[in-house]
């Protein structure tokens, strides 16, 4: 675990946030760039394993700016020098905590309500040419306030076709998380995973055709069955 007991970072108002506390702390969330840790008041604190560059910063604190309904609302873009405040360094965000529910079994019309939502975030910074690399199933949680992308800091503007981009990431990951829910019902009507996958391959759930055949059915789970 990164000692970060000679850290220091400092918040867009250059307020400096002591990191002893974090040094033995187990965290939240990681990856490879960089873990996530409970921070107060129903917050986390993202601490990056390598400071980022003034792209970044200003990148983040645009995306900050923006308050996308669908993605994690970002409260302070966080720097490692006081007076070069855009050496990225991290962030203070909301903390979201998931629910135990999963797609199939909630009502169609919330699905397709909530994966449109997704959809008009990655459109919406698209607009911006910011493409979101890291989007992943490890990135989206399905909480109170509906489906959520958190955690994501990887951004891209110099992707061609950049919402072609996001609009992928979107159906590829809402793919990945209906796959990875499929044992808590199809194993025990015994169908198997590739009967899934190929539901999924041919039937694209951010397609405004596809989505009106599903909102014929009472839940996703519903119109598997019936049309599978």
């Amino acid at each position: 675990m990164r000692d970060y007991s000679n850290l220091k970072v400092y918040t867009e108002s250059g307020d400096e946030i002591g990191l002893t506390r974090y040094k033995f702390k187990k965290p939240i969330g990681y990856g490879c760039g960089g873990k996530a840790y409970k921070y107060r008041c129903g917050k986390v604190i993202k601490l990056l394993t390598d400071v980022g560059t003034p792209e970044q910063y200003d990148l983040m604190q645009e995306i900050k700016n923006l308050k996308l309904n669908g993605i994690y609302k970002l409260e302070n873009i966080l720097s490692s020098d006081r007076y070069l405040i855009k050496c990225y360094a991290g962030s203070i965000s909301k903390y979201y905590k998931a629910k135990n529910k999963d797609l199939w079994m909630m009502s169609s019309s919330y699905v397709v309500k909530e994966i449109n939502k997704l959809m008009g975030t990655a459109s919406e910074l698209a607009k911006r040419k910011i493409a979101i690399v890291d989007l992943n199933i490890g990135n989206v949680l399905i909480t109170n306030e509906g489906l959520i992308i958190i955690d994501t800091d990887d951004y891209d503007r110099s992707i061609d076709d950049c919402e072609d981009y996001n609009l992928f990431r979107i159906k590829r990951t809402i793919d990945e998380v209906l796959d990875s829910q499929y044992f808590e019902h199809f194993r025990v009507e015994n169908h198997n995973e590739f009967e899934v996958q190929h539901a999924l391959t041919f039937n694209d759930f951010t397609d405004e055709s596809f989505q009106r055949r599903l909102l014929k059915h009472k839940r996703p789970i519903d119109w598997f069955y019936k049309e599978n």
